[in-house]
């Protein structure tokens, strides 16, 4: 089923920042959809037109830039709004982006706390070019080294807690197998080493998903 709030395609070709970018929305109630190239991205767009797409400039294959007016002269997707999801952030490079027809930019890396607002702000605003909440930030605070580092920090924090996140499941389900399986013979002593660990890999699991709500609120 659909959220309220529509489908966000992603193309990238970065599979830890889309995965990111994904989990983020995912979060906030959104669907996401990921394409690793263009050819993906406007089958999908074509055949799902979603609420909005992501796009990063810099793609195997074609580029993003060269993608631009393929969405914007195509009478089936020039009414979705088009984000450049990219790690240009001088203004003479977004302002470059929006002239050749994006309908906003997000920068990279991704700033985890306000990411997914931002990308509720244009799709709310998809009539005209938006500012997200993070950029009128960025325009208020005179040294943006230091909330550049900060947003690097963040999403380096976001990207651990993700990889971690994966492993630790695994073995949470390999518990729930050791206790299941035809194998279910183990001694008591055996059973309560499974039980133990798999207490510790929840603990572990709800430790992230805590910090991770702490992150966001930042």
């Amino acid at each position: 089923m659909l959220s309220d709030k529509g489908t966000v395609l992603i193309i990238e070709d970065s599979v830890s920042s889309a995965e990111m970018a994904m989990d983020l929305l995912q979060d906030a109630g959104f669907d996401a959809w990921h394409a690793s190239d263009v050819t993906q991205g406007l089958d999908y767009a074509r055949h799902h037109h979603p609420a909005l797409v992501l796009m990063d400039m810099f793609l195997p294959f074609k580029s993003g830039m060269d993608t631009i007016p393929v969405f914007k002269n195509d009478p089936e997707l020039h009414d979705i709004p088009l984000i450049a999801f990219t790690a240009l952030g001088l203004e003479e490079e977004r302002n470059q982006l929006l002239k050749q027809g994006c309908d906003g930019v997000i920068t990279k890396p991704i700033d985890v706390a306000h990411f997914a607002e931002s990308v509720e702000n244009y799709l709310r605003h998809s009539t005209g070019v938006a500012h997200t909440i993070s950029e009128a930030k960025a325009a208020a605070v005179p040294n943006t080294q230091s909330q550049d580092a900060q947003n690097a920090l963040k999403e380096t924090i976001a990207k651990l807690s993700h990889d971690v996140q994966g492993p630790v499941r695994k073995i949470h389900q390999f518990c729930d197998i050791m206790r299941s399986s035809a194998s279910s013979d183990l001694s008591q002593e055996n059973r309560e080493w499974v039980d133990r660990i798999d207490r510790n890999a929840q603990d572990l699991l709800d430790t992230l998903s805590q910090n991770m709500a702490r992150l966001k609120s930042l």
